[in-house]
C-alpha cells in the first residue's frame, strides 16, 4: 500500500497551459485529465487553481501562447539546447540523457498531424507531434554541451565534456548517421556543468571553444581549414570557474569571455574583453552581489548584451550592462584588471622584476614561475597594454629573477637563480624569444641574488649570497659577479673575494637600493624568525661596513614583504608595514635610523601587509599605497603636513598578496602600480579608461511562497524587444517581464506551469522547472519558450497578440548568451 500510494504521490502533478487565455481569447485547455483525478483524489490541488490566471497588468493583454506542447524524456535529462541539427532550415532541440548514455534529438517536423488528444490513462502523455526523437549514442557521461559551426561546413555540430577529461566534437552529416568526431584529452579541465562555451573569439567569422580548467582555461581556435588548432592555454586568475559564456558585453562588437569565478560570498563575475589584435585580454572581476542565476542577453536594444543576474539573499533580479568609462585625472579605477601565473606556485618560488625586455621602449613584466621550471614574459603593446603572458623554459625550480643590463650592451639581461639545481644562469631577449639560460660558473651554492653598482662605476654587479650549516649555526657569505664584455668574472669587495653576513638564521631574501639618500647602492639582507635585518653599504672599490640596524629595523620590526624602499617628502628611506601601522623610516649618520612618519590603521583587524609610495592623483607629492590583508583592500593615502589622509579604498577580494611593483604598463608616461600574488598579478592603472557595472533596474516576483531559480530571454511577444521569463522553482511560477528604458523592469503575465503536492517547505523547492531556453520551434518565425521539468520538455508556442507599441524595425538581437556565432546555451549558476 505504501508503495502505490508514493507511485501515486510521484504523478501527483499536473501541467498547466495556457493556451490564448492569456491573449483574451477562450481556447480549450490541453490539460492531463488522469492527472487531474488523482490529484482531486488526494485533494493535491484543485482544478479550481489550476485554470490560467492573469496577473493585474497593463502588459497580460499583449503576451500569448498556443496550446501546450509535451515531450517526455527522461528524469536526469539535462542541457537542453536548440539548433537545426538536421540542416533544415527548421530549429530543432536536444537534451544529455547520462542515464543512458545518450544525446535526445527533437528534430522539428516539416509538417504535422493535429494536435493529438490526451490520452485517458493516468498519468499518459501523448507525445508531441511536432518533433521527431532521434537518439544518438555517446561514450561519455556528458559534464557540459554546447553547439555551433566546428569545421565551417554550414551545419551545426555538437560539442561536449565527457568524463573525466576528454573534449568530443560530433560533427552534423551531409546526411546519415552522425559518426564523424574530433576527440582530445583536456588535462586538468574542470568537471562542473557548464564549463563548456562556443563562440568566435578571435573574430575570423569561426566558431572557437573555450574549456574551463582548475587552473589554465584552454581555448580551441578553429582554422581556415574547419579544423582546430593545437590548444592555447589562458592562465586562470581566480578558482571555482563555472558558468562559462562567450558574448559581447561592452558594445564593442568583439566577443568576450565571460564565468563566474569563486564560490560563496565571494562569488564575482569574471570578463575577459575581447581585443582588437584578436586576443582577449585581462581579467576584470565585479560584484554582482551573490548571484544565483546569470544571463547574458541584449535587452535595452542597445550596443552590447546586459547582464541579468538573481540574487540569491533575497531573489532580486538585477539588470545591469557594462559601460567603459574615461576615467578623469587623479580619479582611480574601482577595480584593477588581473593576471595569472597558472599551476601551483608559492611565495619562495615567485619573483618579479620589470624592464624593456624586448627593446621596444615599453616596459614588461618579467614573473619566475618555479613550480613549472620557467619565466614567464608579459610584454607590453603599444595599442593594448600587457598581454596575457608567455612561458619559456628555465632552470628547474626558477625562484628569483633579476633584469639588469650587465655587459654595457644594449639591452636587459636576466639573471635566473634556481636553488634546486644549486646554480645561477643568464639569458636575453631575442628572435622573438627568451633562450634557456646559459649557466654561470660558480663553485657556491646561491640562496639569494640581487643586482647592484657596488663601486660607483655605473656597471651592475651580480650578487648572490651562499649558505651553509654546521649543526644548528648557518654561515652566509655574500659574493659577488661582474662581466668585463665577454663573461663573469669575481667582483673583490676591497681585497676580499667573499664578505661573511653577521646572520642568526636561513636568509629570506636581499634588497638593494640608495636606502640613505647618498646615491649609493646599499643591500638589507633579511633573516626570518623576527630577527633584524642586516644593513650593509658599499664604499670605494666595494668595500663592506655595515650599518647599524637597531631602532625602527630592530628585531620584529621589519620583514622581507613588508619592507620597501620609497620616498616620503624629499627624503629617500624605508616604508616599513606591520600589523596595523606604517611607517618610513631614514638614516641620518649621526642619529641612525629615525621614524619621519608613522601611521596607524583605525581598524582592530587591519593587517598592514606591504606599502609603496607612486604618483596617482596628478599632484605634487606621491601618495601611499598599503595593502590591507586584514580587510583585503587596497589603500590609497595622500600625503599632507599632519601625515597619512585616506584617500581611496580599493576592495581586492582574497587576493593573495606578496608585493608592490611600480611602472607605466600601458605606455602613457604615467606609473601604474602592479600588485603581485603567489598565483597571479592586479595593475592599478592610473590613467586610461575602465569598465564599471551600471544598475539599469530591479525587479521582485509579487507571488508569495516563489523561488526564483532561473531566467530566460527571448521576444515573447515579437515586438523587436527581448523579454525575461523568471523561473520560480518552489510554486512552479513563471513570470514574464518586460523592460523599456522608460519604465525599467515591469510584469507582464504569470502562470504556473505545473502544480504539485508539496512535502517539505524547503525555500527552492524542488528544482523543477530545472532549465529553460528559448528558440523558434513551431517554424512560424516567433520565439517559443521551452522548459525542462522532471521528465517532460514543455513548449510554449508563441501566440499572434497585438503589441503595446509598433514593434522595433531594427534587426533583432539574438537572446542567446553568445553573439558570435554560438547557438543558444540556458544560464545557470545554483
Amino acid at each position: 500500500m505504501e508503495a502505490m500510494l508514493q507511485a501515486i504521490i510521484r504523478g501527483s502533478q499536473m501541467w498547466i497551459t495556457p493556451g490564448a487565455y492569456l491573449s483574451g481569447r477562450f481556447m480549450p485547455q490541453h490539460l492531463l485529465r488522469g492527472a487531474a483525478i488523482v490529484l482531486a483524489a488526494f485533494q493535491f490541488c484543485s482544478l479550481a487553481t489550476a485554470q490560467m490566471t492573469e496577473e493585474s497588468s497593463r502588459l497580460a493583454g499583449y503576451y500569448g501562447f498556443g496550446p501546450l506542447e509535451v515531450m517526455k524524456l527522461e528524469d536526469r535529462s539535462k542541457f537542453l539546447h536548440s539548433a537545426d541539427l538536421n540542416h533544415d532550415g527548421l530549429i530543432d532541440l536536444l537534451a544529455v540523457d547520462n542515464s543512458h548514455n545518450r544525446i535526445d534529438l527533437l528534430l522539428q517536423r516539416k509538417e504535422t498531424t493535429p494536435h493529438a488528444v490526451a490520452s485517458r490513462e493516468v498519468n499518459k502523455v501523448q507525445q508531441s507531434s511536432l518533433f521527431e526523437h532521434v537518439k544518438l549514442p555517446v561514450d561519455h557521461e556528458i559534464l557540459s554541451l554546447t553547439t555551433g559551426d566546428f569545421d565551417k561546413d554550414g551545419r551545426t555540430d555538437i560539442a561536449y565534456l565527457g568524463a573525466p577529461d576528454q573534449l568530443v566534437i560530433l560533427y552534423q552529416p551531409e546526411k546519415g548517421t552522425w559518426n564523424r568526431k574530433f576527440e582530445q584529452r583536456v588535462a586538468d579541465m574542470s568537471t562542473a556543468s557548464w564549463s563548456l562555451a562556443a563562440g568566435d573569439l578571435n573574430q575570423d567569422d569561426r566558431t572557437d571553444l573555450v574549456v574551463l580548467g582548475e587552473r589554465e582555461t584552454s581555448l580551441f581556435l578553429q582554422l581556415a581549414s574547419g579544423q582546430m588548432a593545437p590548444v592555447q592555454k589562458l592562465l586562470n586568475t581566480s578558482e571555482k570557474m563555472g558558468l562559462v559564456q562567450i558574448s559581447d558585453l561592452n558594445g564593442d562588437g568583439l566577443a568576450d569571455l565571460v564565468y563566474l569565478a569563486g564560490e560563496g560570498n565571494n562569488r564575482k563575475l569574471g570578463v575577459r574583453f575581447g581585443r582588437g589584435n584578436k586576443t582577449l585580454g585581462a581579467e576584470f572581476l565585479f560584484d554582482l552581489d551573490r548571484p544565483r542565476s546569470v544571463t547574458l542577453a541584449n535587452i535595452d536594444a542597445q550596443p552590447g548584451n546586459e547582464i541579468v543576474t538573481i540574487d540569491s539573499r533575497n531573489g532580486r533580479i538585477r539588470l545591469s550592462k557594462i559601460e567603459m568609462e574615461a576615467r578623469k585625472a587623479g580619479e582611480l579605477p574601482d577595480r584593477l584588471v588581473q593576471f595569472g601565473f597558472g599551476p601551483g606556485g608559492t611565495a619562495k618560488d615567485r619573483s618579479v622584476a620589470i624592464g624593456d625586455v624586448d627593446q621596444d621602449g615599453l616596459t614588461d613584466i618579467l614573473v619566475s614561475d618555479g613550480a613549472a621550471s620557467r619565466v614567464l614574459l608579459f610584454r607590453q603593446d603599444p595599442r593594448f597594454g600587457l598581454d596575457l603572458g608567455t612561458g619559456w623554459p628555465s632552470l628547474k625550480g626558477a625562484d628569483q629573477i633579476r633584469l639588469a643590463n650587465i655587459d654595457g650592451v644594449p639591452g636587459l639581461e636576466m639573471i635566473v637563480q634556481s636553488v634546486a639545481e644549486k646554480s645561477l644562469g643568464v639569458t636575453s631577449f631575442r628572435d622573438d624569444r627568451i633562450p634557456f639560460p646559459e649557466l654561470i660558473s660558480i663553485d657556491t651554492e646561491p640562496v639569494a641574488i640581487e643586482m647592484a653598482d657596488l663601486d660607483g662605476d655605473g656597471q651592475v654587479e651580480l650578487l648572490f649570497l651562499e649558505a651553509s650549516k654546521s649543526g644548528r649555526d648557518y654561515s652566509s657569505k655574500l659574493r659577488a659577479l661582474t662581466h668585463n664584455g665577454t663573461k663573469f668574472v669575481p667582483f673583490k669587495f676591497g681585497d676580499q673575494e667573499s664578505y661573511t653576513v653577521p646572520l642568526k638564521g636561513r636568509a629570506e631574501g636581499m634588497l638593494a637600493g640608495d636606502l640613505t639618500g647618498n646615491n649609493r647602492s646599499e643591500l638589507l639582507v633579511f633573516q626570518g624568525a623576527g630577527k633584524s635585518p642586516v644593513v650593509l653599504s658599499f664604499g670605494d672599490q666595494g668595500v663592506v661596513s655595515e650599518i647599524n640596524s637597531t631602532g625602527p629595523l630592530g628585531p620584529g620590526m621589519a620583514g622581507a614583504m613588508g619592507t620597501s624602499i620609497a620616498e616620503f617628502g624629499n627624503a629617500k628611506g624605508l616604508l616599513i608595514s606591520q600589523d596595523n601601522l606604517v611607517r618610513f623610516v631614514t638614516y641620518d649618520q649621526a642619529k641612525g635610523w629615525q621614524i619621519v612618519m608613522q601611521y596607524t590603521a583605525p581598524e582592530s583587524n587591519a593587517r598592514l601587509m606591504g606599502g609603496t609610495t607612486i604618483e596617482l592623483d596628478g599632484q605634487p607629492g606621491p601618495e601611499v599605497v598599503l595593502y590591507d590583508g586584514g580587510l583585503n583592500k587596497l589603500r590609497v593615502y595622500r600625503q599632507a603636513p599632519e601625515g597619512l589622509v585616506a584617500w581611496k579604498e580599493i576592495d581586492m577580494g582574497d587576493f593573495p598578496f606578496l608585493q608592490f611593483k611600480t611602472g607605466d604598463f600601458n605606455g602613457d608616461h604615467q606609473q601604474d602600480l602592479l600588485v603581485v600574488g603567489t598565483d597571479r598579478m592586479a595593475v592599478l592603472y592610473s590613467g586610461g579608461v575602465s569598465p564599471r557595472i551600471a544598475e539599469l533596474g530591479q525587479f521582485e516576483m509579487t507571488q508569495e511562497k516563489t523561488y526564483p531559480a532561473d531566467l530566460v530571454a527571448g521576444d515573447f511577444n515579437d515586438d523587436g524587444w527581448t523579454d525575461l521569463a523568471i523561473i520560480d522553482t518552489r510554486s512552479q511560477y513563471l513570470q514574464l517581464v518586460q523592460y523599456r528604458p522608460s519604465t525599467g523592469l515591469e510584469a507582464a503575465l504569470s502562470f504556473r506551469v505545473f502544480e504539485q503536492k508539496s512535502f517539505d517547505d524547503d525555500e527552492g523547492g524542488s528544482g523543477e522547472p530545472r532549465e529553460g531556453i528559448a528558440a523558434d520551434v513551431t517554424g512560424d518565425g516567433r520565439t517559443d519558450l521551452i522548459l525542462l521539468a522532471k521528465d517532460r520538455v514543455l513548449i510554449y508556442p508563441q501566440d499572434t497578440v497585438e503589441s503595446p507599441e509598433p514593434a522595433r524595425t531594427t534587426q533583432k538581437t539574438p537572446a542567446s548568451p553568445s553573439s558570435t556565432g554560438a547557438q543558444a546555451q540556458p544560464a545557470k549558476a545554483r
